[in-house]
């Protein structure tokens, strides 16, 4: 609202709004609608009017928030910072990808040219001082995303955006939840490997933190490839060509070129088994 208001400010006879992920139904979509059928000059006056023809009184401030709680959310995405030995870390392609990919925490490898960080910029490495920075980073994320799923799960909506629109709408909310989630473990996970790496845990102590985090990744990947069967655009992006662009990211895994959450799902389900049972982790050297 606010970019309509000060694009027609300057005089800008129209606009154009580049999204490599196409153009969905949504708050953003229903902004425009109003705008375009009666131009504001003012973008609080723009959402009110919009959160008014979409939500019952009762429930706009929450909308309202949950909006703003999400926006700080996709804020909070590691885009870039400086670490000691980093000068650009991408976060959007860990969001939106990670997880579709397995993880194999024995394969220390998996961890170089930005795998699982950013999978577009040849000058992004996760490196053993980039770990703590994301780690924070990727919690903050996912309880900004969680205080905006709390406030926008329960709205009922109104007309057609509750009966055509919502239901599509919170997909988004849970997916970018779920996805967030995904990426945090993945972080943790490289944490307990370097922490192993440099000796300070044992296999049995990684094995130990690794177990609760696997179990959570796959309850998140049951739910998201529910999602995702339903409706594919939830992780789609037609600058990428989906399967094989993930088994580029992990060549040592077959992914299936139909639906990726049956490796995803299946890689977990046996990585689960192999650490319940008792059976140490590989031995890797140190990540110096």
């Amino acid at each position: 609202a606010e970019r309509i208001v000060s694009l027609r400010e300057a005089g800008a006879a129209g606009w154009f709004d580049y999204d490599c992920g196409g153009v969905y139904p949504g708050i953003n979509t229903e902004i425009i609608r109003q705008d375009s059928a009666t131009p504001a000059t003012d973008a609080v006056e723009l959402v009110e009017r919009t959160l008014a023809g979409l939500f019952p009184a009762p429930e706009r401030a929450a909308a309202r928030s949950a909006y703003e709680l999400a926006e700080e959310a996709l804020a909070l995405r590691p885009i870039a910072f400086d670490a000691p030995d980093v000068t650009i870390l991408s976060g959007r392609s860990t969001i939106e990808c990670a997880i579709a990919l397995p993880f194999d925490p024995s394969d220390i490898t998996g961890f170089d040219q930005g795998h699982r960080v950013a999978f577009f910029a040849p000058t992004n490495f996760l490196t053993p001082n980039t770990v703590p920075t994301l780690r924070e980073m990727y919690e903050a994320c996912v309880a900004g995303w969680e205080r905006a799923w709390e406030k926008f799960a329960p709205l009922r909506g109104q007309g057609r955006w509750a009966a055509e629109v919502l239901p599509w709408e919170k997909r988004i909310f849970r997916a970018h939840l779920l996805c967030t989630g995904s990426a945090w473990r993945y972080i943790q996970m490289a944490g307990h490997r370097l922490a192993r790496g440099q000796r300070t845990v044992t296999a049995a102590q990684e094995r130990d933190a690794l177990l609760p985090l696997l179990t959570a990744e796959l309850a998140a990947t049951e739910e998201f490839a529910a999602l995702w069967r339903a409706d594919r655009r939830l992780l789609m992006n037609p600058n990428i060509r989906l399967q094989p662009f993930l088994q580029a990211c992990v060549p040592w895994v077959p992914i299936d070129r139909d639906d990726p959450f049956t490796t995803k799902l299946a890689h977990t389900r046996a990585l689960l088994a192999r650490l319940a049972d008792g059976r140490q982790l590989d031995a890797v050297p140190v990540w110096g």
